[in-house]
Parts: C-alpha cells; structure tokens; sequence
C-alpha cells in the first residue's frame, strides 16, 4: 500500500506543467492560450560574390562607410586665446578707417533701398516699343550723325544765352551817371540840308558855376551867347568842338560869369558818347576859351582828369553820329560843311 501512494503522489513533469497552465487559464478566461510552436530558423539569402567591377566598387565603399562609422569622433581641441599685442596709433586709425568704410556702406544700402521704394513711373509700352524697335537700332548705326547733332545743339544753345547776356549788358549802364538839375536843347543845321536837336542834360549839383555859366551863354542873358555859333572844329571818331562866341574860330572866348572861378571837380570821367565838357574854364586874364565847350563821340579817358565834365547828351545821340561823318580839311579839321547853332532854350529837369 505504500508503495501505491509513492506512486500516485509522484507525477511526471509533463503533467505537473500542464495543470498550472490550466489553473492559470481558468483564473485568466480572457487570455487565449495558444499552443507552443517550435520556432523555425530563417533561411539567410546568400548573395553571390561579386564579380563585375562596378559591384566590387560598390562593395568597397561600404565597407569603408562602415569602418567611418565605427571611427570614434575627432574631440575638438580648445582654441588657446590670441596673444595681446601692444597698442599703437596705426591699428586705432586702421580701425576707424574700416568703421568709416561700414558706415558709408550703410548709407549706401539704405539710400538704394529708399531709390527702390520710391515709386517709378513706368514708360508707357508704345513708347518703348518705338524706342526698342525703331529708335535705338537708328542710333546705333548713326552714332556720328547723332552726336554731331546733339553738339550743335548745345552750341545754339549757349550762343543764345551768350547773346541775351551781352543785350542786357548793353542794355544796363555800366555806371551811373550824375543827377541833372537842368536842360539845354540845342537846334543844329548842317549846311542848310539837315537839321536836329541835341537835348544836353548838366550836372548842376556836381558843377554848379560850369552849369550856371554854360545856361547863361544859352539864354544870352549877358548879351551874348551860342546863337548863331558854329561847331569850328570836328575830330573824326573822337570829339566835336564849338563855343568861340568872340572869333567863331576856336580862337577865342568869354565867360558870362564876372567873378574869377577855377575848374571844378575833376572827378567825373568820359566814359560814354555824348559826354559835354568845357574846355579850360578859367575866368581870368589868361584864359581865352573860357566859353568854349565839346561833345565827345566815345569813350575819351585820356581827358579824365584834365577838362571838367558837367553834363551829357539825353536825346540826339543818333544826329551826334551825322554830325561827326562830317569830312574835315587838313590837319586844322575843320569841316567841309557849315555846322551851326540856330538856337538854344533852357529847361529845369
């Protein structure tokens, strides 16, 4: 008998697992067991050996992409620190120069990029198609005649300016004459064929014995005067003379002022045509033209200093100009024709 217990309390192994995987089903329903499968080994596909050259290059590199990569990583080595070098006023200008040159780069970019933003018009496509297609093809192959054009252009251009200067130079005085306190109106005959007037304007301010002395001989308030007178002698381009109201030949002269005066402010010059001046005014025993006078036809600074200007022609310039195409004889320049003074009248300004 107890033998037969031995036996019955002994149980394979087998069936000692396979109770607790049924206790275990039992206490876990939902699990599914599932009978063991033995595992069967993978076949491994062999891959035949290579023979061409491009499956031996291809081999090659990925042997050597697999020894990279079991490589360990280079380790990055610190930078030791740039050695301190000494200061000196090169590097400091070398430095401002460079943060000058970055500044003004700066500046360059924000100035193109405002020239972008700003709106541009846009040239309207006929126009352009005109340009593209008929007008720049015509330039090119007529460059000379192009620039040639634009040239001449601009040299009209500047001759019209340079014109419209010059006219307004001639136009402007180039000084500024005296202030004119009175006017002589002369009536002149030229050989009894033409005939004007001369409108003399005088400085009585700058002046005033030459002036009161000049309207005296006018007005023939003393007696005597320039009626009736004649221009004696004449200087082609130059100047007229007249005034002897003694010999009516330039030889002599009288004042119509008593009191002795010398010649008065010698300032003034002969700068224009027309300019009126007396010839050595001096009233004293010595003095013999002390009535005379003469009318410029240009320019005379060689008398600037020496003869008293007291007045200018205001009207007649052109019948100035008659008078002195005048031929003359000889060296004595006196005129072929009679040249006289039918009347002078007095007027103030």
């Amino acid at each position: 008998m107890a033998k037969k217990k031995e036996t019955k309390e002994k149980k394979p192994a087998q069936e000692v697992n396979k109770e607790k995987k049924a206790s275990e089903a039992k206490k876990s329903p939902e699990k599914k067991t599932v009978p063991d499968q033995k595992k069967v080994p993978e076949k491994k596909e062999t891959k035949p050996s290579p023979t061409g050259p491009d499956e031996v290059r291809q081999r090659k590199q990925s042997e050597n992409k697999q020894e990279n990569s079991s490589k360990p990583a280079p380790v990055a080595r610190e930078k030791s620190p740039p050695a301190q070098t000494k200061w000196s006023p090169r590097q400091e200008r070398k430095q401002k120069q460079a943060k000058a040159a970055k500044q003004r780069e700066q500046k360059r970019e924000r100035r193109q990029e405002r020239i972008k933003e700003k709106k541009v018009k846009k040239v309207p496509p006929a126009v352009n198609h005109f340009w593209v297609t008929y007008l720049r093809p015509w330039c090119r192959r007529h460059y000379i005649l192009v620039t040639s054009s634009i040239a001449l252009v601009f040299l009209l251009f500047a001759l019209f300016l340079a014109k419209d200067t010059m006219d307004k130079q001639q136009q402007q005085p180039r000084f500024r004459h005296p202030t004119v306190t009175d006017k002589v109106t002369f009536h002149v005959n030229i050989n009894n064929e033409t005939s004007g007037d001369l409108v003399l304007g005088l400085y009585g301010k700058d002046c005033p014995l030459t002036v009161e002395n000049f309207v005296k001989l006018s007005t023939h308030e003393v007696g005597y005067g320039y009626k009736g007178t004649k221009i004696h002698t004449v200087f082609p381009g130059h100047m007229l003379i007249g005034g002897d109201v003694v010999f009516n030949n330039g030889t002599g002269g009288r004042s119509a002022i008593t009191e002795n005066f010398e010649e008065e402010n010698l300032k003034l010059r002969h700068l224009s045509p027309g300019t009126l001046g007396m010839v050595g005014l001096k009233n004293n025993n010595d003095s013999s033209r002390s009535s005379q006078f003469y009318i410029t036809f240009g320019e005379a600074t060689g008398f600037d200093g020496i003869a008293v200007v007291f007045g200018r022609i205001l009207e007649g310039l052109e019948f100035l100009k008659k008078i002195g195409k005048v031929e003359v004889v000889g060296k004595s320049m006196r005129p072929n024709k009679l040249i006289v003074i039918e009347d002078a009248i007095h007027e103030k300004a």
